[in-house]
């Protein structure tokens, strides 16, 4: 749970960034939806090298709402940050499967 001033400071952000324009509408969607993060986990059975880490990193860099990726090729796992508000841990397979991989999902 934020502070009183962590909330006051993300508004008065919010609310300077909403005077700047579109550029900065996405920022304003995020600092939004922060508040909605959930933590996920992919087994990815079948990456084996760092190209294949770096396709599926890709991948899920694609879906709305992930950030904080981190790939472990020695466990074949892929560990991320995401917004339970715009993905779901479906995107997330779907994601990595249309790459070719297998993907399961893990408990964080």
């Amino acid at each position: 749970m934020r502070s009183p001033e962590v909330k006051r400071s993300l508004a008065m952000m919010t609310s300077i960034l909403a005077g700047m324009g579109k550029p900065w509408s996405k920022t304003i969607r995020f600092l939004k939806e922060e508040r909605t993060l959930a933590k996920g986990m992919l087994k990815v059975s079948d990456m084996v090298n760092e190209e294949d880490a770096a396709k599926v990193r890709r991948a899920l860099n694609e879906v709305w709402g992930v950030r904080d990726i981190e790939i472990s090729l020695a466990r074949k796992e892929a560990t991320f940050t995401y917004n339970d508000q715009s993905a779901s841990c479906h995107d997330m397979m779907q994601a990595v499967t249309e790459q070719g991989y297998r993907a399961e999902m893990m408990e964080p």
